[in-house]
């Protein structure tokens, strides 16, 4: 029988036949491991996708908190401008009674 399987080269078909199976095995086994840590992956993308919102959030509140600090100090000009032209204001009505 071994003659016949080698003759016809059936032996070296058969021995490819169990490679292949072989390989289809491993890559299975490999296709099982990497489906087993897509759950993993997901809960960490949703987690990094919060940390992202959350990031984005934090810088647009920095700009609207430099921003209102910004609109304050221009307030205080204004304040202090309207403060001196009613000072100067009596200064010019007082000032010839002196």
């Amino acid at each position: 029988m071994q003659f016949f399987l080698e003759g016809t080269q059936l032996h070296t078909l058969m021995n490819s036949y169990t490679q292949v199976n072989e390989m289809l095995d491993q890559i299975s086994a490999i296709i099982d491991q990497q489906r087993g840590q897509v759950p993993e992956l997901e809960n960490r993308v949703e987690s990094l996708r919060r940390q992202i919102d959350a990031s984005r959030k934090i810088v647009e509140l920095k700009k609207k908190s430099r921003d209102i600090h910004r609109e304050l100090a221009w307030s205080y000009v204004v304040r202090k401008e309207q403060v001196r032209k009613q000072a100067l204001s009596r200064l010019t009505r007082t000032g010839p009674r002196l």
